[in-house]
């Protein structure tokens, strides 16, 4: 086995054979990203009409629910905090199984309150399932490419959504909304397992995988360190950065979260048939993934 000396006078590593960890890690990250974002807000609109057949609730009333997501992802700073304390591995494996809990209790639901509680479990998973952990391994695994790896992560959510839509909608129609949002629990209960398994979030991991096939430039173990220490919060709402980006993600997800999850009741009111929505729906999916 030769050896070789990694730039930034890093000392020599050895190569190995096999494939960088990191593409693994992207690959698991995107399908987190899609199974819980994706198949949460573009399935959500699916089972509007269902719930109001079932159970007469009004529209109000379930989009209600959407409402306990906003108040539950102001917690998002204490998700990060906590990933930062045990590792992006643990968060996004428990968090995936508590939004896969919340689907199993939903297809057993029979009550408005009931609704309300699983949907707010759901959404306590959310922040620690897909993106704030997918953050800290793209920088730690990818700290050269991070803007183009983050892109290929975030484009799971729209993935997501191109699967969830022809699925979600067959399951509905073959088996009911019941069986749908258990499916739903089923996907993300394997999706924890396999980010359980497969995640890798230690810096000496990454280290050991340098010299591999595929192995991005700039992977360093000074720029192992500066990913996984980064900015402080003092530091970081002092940079202009974080403003735009904080301000664009917030107004976009105003626009994004209400077309994605009223969308397929609204073509369900005018008319549309069901495939014909499905059709729709994965239209936005797909160029949602072009964009990224």
């Amino acid at each position: 086995m030769s050896e070789r000396k990694t730039i930034g006078g890093d000392p020599p590593v050895k190569s190995s054979t096999g494939i960088y960890h990191g593409w693994i890690i992207a690959i698991v990250s995107f399908l987190a990203v899609g199974g819980s974002i994706g198949f949460a807000q573009f399935g959500f609109g699916l089972f509007i009409v269902p719930l109001e057949r079932e159970f007469d609730w009004s529209r109000t009333q379930i989009n209600f629910a959407l409402m306990l997501g906003i108040v539950v992802h102001i917690c998002s700073p204490l998700v990060g905090r906590t990933v930062d304390m045990f590792g992006s591995r643990y968060v996004m494996a428990i968090s995936l199984a508590v939004i896969a809990l919340g689907f199993f209790l939903r297809s057993a639901m029979t009550d408005l309150w009931q609704f309300y509680v699983f949907s707010t479990l759901i959404f306590l998973g959310g922040p620690g399932a897909a993106m704030l952990p997918a953050g800290r391994l793209v920088g730690l695994w990818f700290p050269s490419t991070r803007g183009r790896m983050m892109g290929f992560v975030t484009a799971g959510n729209n993935f997501g959504g191109l699967v969830a839509i022809p699925t979600l909608t067959l399951i509905i129609s073959t088996g009911g909304w019941r069986t749908a949002f258990f499916a739903t629990g089923v996907m993300l209960v394997v999706l924890s397992v396999i980010a359980y398994v497969f995640v890798k979030d230690k810096p000496y991991e990454v280290q050991r995988e340098i010299g591999k096939r595929w192995t991005p430039p700039g992977i360093t173990s000074q720029a192992i360190g500066k990913a996984i220490t980064g900015l402080s919060v003092g530091e970081a709402f002092r940079t202009r950065a974080f403003w735009l980006i904080g301000s664009g993600m917030t107004l976009q997800q105003f626009v994004r979260t209400t077309l994605v999850t009223q969308l397929a009741a609204y073509l369900v009111d005018v008319g549309l048939s069901a495939t014909q929505i499905g059709a729709s729906l994965s239209v936005l999916a797909f160029f949602g993934i072009i964009s990224k």
